[in-house]
């Protein structure tokens, strides 16, 4: 390529792209001519200057004062101006006195932070091959002159452009009057709408932090799997503004035995549900909270029943252990028939390998042995198992875990689950970044769905069962009964009652239900409490 010229930039470059090299040229001039000192001073003089963040008609806004927003802020005239006055060897000396001699009032500034357009100082001819990168030489040279900017489309705004400073006051003076004094320099808004131009096109161009999903292949009774992009919306039929993000929903080629079934009448809180997508497309360790029967697992199951992506549940509230949970040695017969010891992996590194959500049910109840096996993994590391040699296993890029518990971790304030309970760790608890609160349905709620799955239930039926959910829970949350009613309890307990109704009445159709489905597993002093709530909900 020829010598380059700042009359070549200005030829064949767009004004954008025109500006942008010569800003990077004063730059070079700046680092390669030893002026990196006199930049620092520069940027205090202009701190203090009146042609920055002042109130004159030439100031201009600049939230953060730098050498490269000043630049930023300069016409091509000024940044040619300064180039040629680098170039000559009076460095950045003409910059300085520019801001520095600026009066309180200073007005009418033709090529800021010059006050006017010196032509002596505007020729394009000097040679600025040297501080021209590689990449502008090939790929910013368009052939589309700088001149032609203003009849491009009305739609691509000018970086920089010449103002009239004593209009540029009159529309101050206009905008102040018609905003009631909220918007008062029209200068500032324009730079502070580039600077969002500018920060929308960087965030655009910014490559996705999140890896795309992997293609799941066909393995024994798993079938081939491919993962898409779909807005939760368009999963869920809800048009929530929660739900206006993308998720990764799975196709199967066939019926994939890990992937629950989907309940048609399942009523999602959609605060649970938007945090909960969001956990597992950010790959966030989600921490289900609520009483029990308030449907903190199914909620997980369901998610993942109607995104189609595998789903592994563990329960603690039993004594599992940890040859369970991660593996042990087992004899095996190997193919000549000679007994031999291998290592059998557990569920933790069997499930963490697949694109699958594994949920720690009752998680308030591990033991202290399986929750520091359980650390590395929810930070999403590699599992070493020791006792097969120190074997690294990777977790899958979509594997992830979700616990549910009736606490927080930090033990039992109500007395209701503190037989099962277990205080955990601080260090274990940390590993989990978002604690989503479940509570029960609305009863309106529940009751819509309960009407669904039995709709042969009457209204006197619908009417009781509505109420008495309402006193009975206003009585649990208050400690006066401790055995919850969940919505497992509300159907059956709706199906008792319909199908006795017409035998024997409402009235002791429902009574009944509730003793079958509730009073009988309670001891004597909770049942004397729950049947009066009946009773007083009778009368």
């Amino acid at each position: 390529m020829s010598a380059i010229t700042i009359d070549t930039i200005l030829e064949e470059t767009k004004n954008r792209d025109g500006q942008k090299i010569l800003r990077k040229i004063i730059e070079k001039q700046v680092e390669k001519g030893g002026h990196t000192d006199d930049v620092e001073r520069l940027v205090e003089y202009a701190k203090n200057s009146h042609l920055v963040n002042s109130d004159g008609t030439s100031s201009k806004k600049i939230a953060s004062v730098t050498f490269n927003q000043i630049l930023d802020r300069m016409t091509t005239n000024a940044l040619v101006m300064t180039i040629n006055y680098i170039e000559r060897g009076y460095g950045i000396a003409s910059l300085e006195e520019c801001f520095l001699e600026a009066g309180e009032h200073a007005e009418g500034y033709e090529a800021w932070p010059y006050p006017v357009i010196d032509t002596t100082w505007t020729y394009t001819t000097t040679d600025v091959s040297r501080y021209v990168d590689d990449e502008d030489k090939e790929s910013t040279f368009v052939g589309e002159p700088m001149e032609e900017v203003a009849t491009q489309s009305s739609n691509e705004t000018p970086d920089e452009f010449e103002v009239d400073g004593k209009m540029i006051e009159i529309a101050n003076l206009a905008m102040t009057k018609a905003t009631n004094g909220v918007y008062t320099d029209i200068c500032q808004m324009h730079w502070n709408m580039e600077d969002l131009r500018k920060q929308v096109k960087e965030l655009l161009a910014r490559p996705s932090t999140k890896p795309a999903p992997q293609a799941v292949p066909s393995n024994g009774d798993i079938p081939e799997g491919r993962p898409i992009r779909v807005n939760a919306n368009d999963v869920f039929k809800t048009g929530n503004k929660l739900l206006d993000f993308d998720i990764t929903y799975y196709e199967w080629d066939g019926p994939n035995p890990l992937v629950p079934q989907v309940m048609p009448h399942f009523k999602y809180d959609i605060d649970a549900l938007a945090d909960l997508l969001w956990a597992r497309e950010t790959k966030k360790n989600a921490w289900l909270v609520g009483h029990t029967g308030t449907g903190k697992s199914t909620l997980v199951e369901q998610v993942c029943a109607s995104t189609g992506t595998m789903f592994q549940r563990v329960n603690f509230d039993s004594e599992i252990t940890r040859f369970e949970f991660v593996g042990d040695k087992d004899i095996v017969i190997d193919d000549d028939g000679n007994q031999v010891t291998k290592f059998k992996d557990g569920i933790l590194p069997t499930v963490m390998q697949m694109p699958c959500v594994l949920m720690l049910d009752e998680a308030d109840a591990i033991r202290g042995d399986i929750a520091y096996v359980l650390q590395p993994v929810l930070e999403g590391k590699s599992l070493r198992l020791l006792e097969d040699g120190g074997r690294m296993v990777n977790p899958h890029p979509e594997f992830s875990i979700v616990a549910t518990a009736n606490t927080t971790g930090s033990g039992d304030s109500t007395g209701l689950y503190s037989a099962a309970v277990k205080m955990q760790s601080t260090a274990a608890m940390n590993r989990y970044n978002v604690f989503i609160k479940v509570d029960y349905m609305e009863v309106d709620t529940e009751m819509e769905m309960v009407s669904e799955l039995v709709p042969s239930m009457s209204k006197g039926i619908k009417q009781k069962l509505g109420s008495f959910i309402t006193h009975y829970r206003n009585a649990l949350k208050i400690g006066e009964v401790s055995k919850p009613i969940s919505p497992r309890n509300s159907i059956t307990i709706a199906e008792y009652a319909t199908d006795f109704e017409k035998l024997i009445g409402t009235d002791e159709a429902f009574a009944r239900a509730l003793e079958r489905n509730l009073f009988n597993a309670m001891d004597d002093g909770e049942r004397s409490i729950a049947t009066g709530i009946a009773d007083r909900n009778q009368a």
